[in-house]
């Protein structure tokens, strides 16, 4: 799979400044899916990370204090909820960042 360098036209970006438990990002929008093109989070404390739409989308992520991950934008998502649902991070600290998604058309 090939990354490209901009981000997918109507693509829309929220911030993530969160702490522990689980905090929506993106409503869901009944019959479409929500697909993220790129991602960025850095834990301020040690601790866990995925990313839910009532089902996991990715595993628990483990990070050390300061510790982060940057996952650029590319021709293909990431990952993407069920249609309907929403986008939800579920973490085990604080953790600040941004992602960019779109709702399928």
């Amino acid at each position: 799979m090939s990354r490209r360098s901009s981000p997918r036209i109507g693509a829309q970006s929220t911030p993530i400044s969160v702490t522990a438990g689980t905090t929506a990002l993106v409503s869901g929008v009944a019959g479409k899916r929500v697909k993220v093109m790129s991602y960025a989070v850095v834990c301020t404390a040690a601790g866990t990370i995925k990313f839910s739409d009532g089902t996991d989308l990715t595993g628990a992520m483990p990070f050390a204090l300061n510790g982060g991950i940057s996952c650029p934008p590319g021709d293909d998502p990431y990952f993407s909820t069920a249609a309907g649902s929403g986008l939800s991070i579920i973490t085990s600290g604080a953790v600040e960042g941004h992602l960019s998604y779109f709702i399928e058309s």
